[in-house]
């Protein structure tokens, strides 16, 4: 709630009439010059709420100026109180009652400028609060979104780790087929050894085979010259014509079996260079898959690492959004709490303004009703002091007559009658604002 304003002046109910007319004095002079100039005093009455027209104001003011100088010391207003005292007493509790109201209506400009403030900063803590959301909402978006990311590619990681642990297996499915392969190249290139000394023992068979069939053909000649030179011993000749023909054919099938075994050996020596080459060929294909495989295992391997980097980035990149989400939730857990603060200040405002705003109607209507209340015995008051100064008048005219025609000397000091009861000053030592000027 707004602090109380400080007043111009002050004034107490139960203050002494000369307080009065003296607070009442400083609080109609406006100019603060030490006298109430036409200006001033008909400024009062308006402020004040006095109904009297023009006239009588005026009428009143020249009442109060004795001297005449178009303006009213303190002295000259001491005596219109006086003149006048329920006037100045209903003036006196009236610049109360204004003053009052002006203090009011400034708590409730204060308390209404202390509203638009609260509003405004309700209105920028909304702001705040609902930028904070959509901070919340955006981060929260981005952090699922890495979230997202990161899981595709710890998918791919996983299924890059697979592909390299196959190209592994293949690699070494391919090196175990390649030592197999070099393994059956070294027993074919073995056979082929084999072979060729079979070969060559089979070749040394044939030559030996020649020899003795050549020798075997000499002792044929030989027993065939001897045949016919020795015609004598034909039966052995031809008995031993027969055993040397018998053993050239033995010999004849061994040379037929050697031949035969070489063109076997050479047959098996042609395929066991085959196999050689062909196992070769093999082997060479093989070294060129297990490079080709070992080339896929470290492409795959290039690519699990770069994988594992893109996964270390997206859970760097999403520990980064937690954080952030995190903060943004204690800005925005704030921020609403802000905003409720704000909420409650501007609702406490309210509640003081318009606590204050029925304190200042209800004292505006005691005002106008006292004011209601007052004015008729203000028309009395002034009425009567003009019947009292009419018959003043007339008492001192009677009396100057009076002296002018009896010739006496100088008369008394005329007698002052008392005010009649219904103009005596209203007093307001019974005056309660709460309920009304008069009890």
């Amino acid at each position: 709630m707004a602090q109380p304003l400080t007043l111009p002046s002050t004034f107490p109910d139960h203050a002494s009439f000369d307080e009065k007319v003296r607070r009442l004095y400083d609080d109609m002079d406006i100019h603060r010059g030490r006298a109430l100039d036409m200006e001033s005093f008909v400024a009062a009455f308006r402020r004040m709420r006095v109904a009297f027209g023009p006239g009588v104001v005026q009428d009143l003011f020249e009442r109060g100026d004795a001297n005449s100088d178009r303006v009213i010391s303190l002295s000259e207003f001491q005596r219109f109180g006086e003149l006048f005292p329920t006037i100045v007493d209903c003036m006196y509790f009236r610049a109360k009652d204004y003053w009052t109201l002006e203090q009011q209506r400034r708590e409730v400009d204060g308390i209404a400028q202390q509203l638009d403030t609260l509003v405004a900063a309700l209105g920028a803590a909304q702001a705040e609060t609902g930028k904070g959301e959509d901070l919340l909402s955006s981060s929260d978006h981005r952090l699922q979104t890495e979230l997202q990311a990161l899981g595709e590619v710890q998918s791919q990681e996983l299924a890059a780790k697979d592909d390299l642990q196959q190209a592994h297996a293949e690699t070494e499915r391919g090196r175990a087929t390649l030592r197999e392969m070099l393994a059956d190249m070294n027993r074919c290139t073995d056979r082929e050894k084999q072979r060729g000394l079979e070969r060559a023992e089979a070749a040394r068979g044939v030559e030996h085979t020649q020899r003795k069939v050549h020798q075997q053909e000499l002792a044929m000649s030989a027993a065939e010259e001897r045949l016919r030179e020795l015609q004598r011993l034909v039966e052995e000749q031809e008995r031993e014509v027969e055993a040397q023909h018998h053993a050239l054919q033995v010999q004849n099938d061994a040379l037929k079996n050697a031949e035969r075994a070489s063109r076997d050996a050479a047959d098996l020596e042609a395929e066991a260079r085959e196999d050689s080459e062909h196992a070769g060929a093999r082997a060479a294909d093989a070294e060129r898959n297990v490079a080709a495989l070992q080339e896929a295992e470290w492409s795959h391997a290039q690519a699990l690492r770069s994988i594992a980097d893109d996964v270390a980035r997206r859970m760097a990149a999403r520990d980064t959004e937690q954080r952030t989400l995190v903060s943004h939730r204690e800005s925005l857990r704030h921020k609403k709490h802000l905003e409720t603060q704000a909420a409650e200040a501007v609702e406490g405002a309210k509640r003081s303004m318009a606590l204050t705003e029925q304190h200042y109607v209800e004292t505006e209507s005691r005002r106008r009703t006292a004011d209601a209340e007052e004015q008729p015995l203000l028309e009395q008051e002034v009425r009567l002091r003009e019947k009292r100064e009419c018959l003043e008048t007339k008492e001192r005219k009677l009396r100057t007559d009076f002296q002018h025609f009896t010739g006496r000397g100088r008369a008394s000091p005329p007698r002052v009658e008392a005010i009649p009861q219904s103009a005596q000053r209203v007093t307001y030592s019974s005056y309660a604002p709460q309920e009304g000027r008069f009890m």
